[in-house]
Formats: C-alpha cells, sequence, structure tokens
C-alpha cells in the first residue's frame, strides 16, 4: 500500500491521509490515460481494485486515529 513518511502528530498525519486519498485518485487516472476499448476495460478493472485496495487501506489508517 502507501509508502510515505507519517507524522507522529495526529493532525499533520489525518492531512498526510488525505494528500495520500488525493494522489491514490490522480494514480488511478493516470493508470488509464490515453486507454480505449479493450486495453481500457482491462486497465479500469485492474486500476479500480488497486484504488479500492488502497482507499480502504487509507480509511483503515484514518480510523486508527479519530476511532
Amino acid at each position: 500500500m502507501s509508502s510515505f513518511a507519517t507524522s507522529d502528530d495526529p493532525a499533520v498525519r489525518l492531512a498526510e491521509l488525505d494528500a495520500a486519498v488525493t494522489d491514490a485518485w490522480i494514480d488511478y487516472r493516470e493508470a488509464l490515460r490515453g486507454l480505449t476499448g479493450a486495453e481500457y476495460d482491462e486497465a479500469e478493472t485492474e486500476a479500480w481494485d488497486h484504488l479500492q485496495a488502497e482507499l480502504e487501506f487509507l480509511e483503515t489508517e484514518r480510523r486508527g486515529l479519530v476511532g
């Protein structure tokens, strides 16, 4: 999943998680840029699965901070 430096300050960590969510969506969009037809269909399924796993990981991290 995500690999980035983390802070011990909960407020900073929440901001890092917000940034990571944005990055995950950007990665999803970039994975599909310029693709069409069957190539898009195949890549989209994989990119969507990766995005969902990343978002779930980040949400778990967030819940650990806010309870």
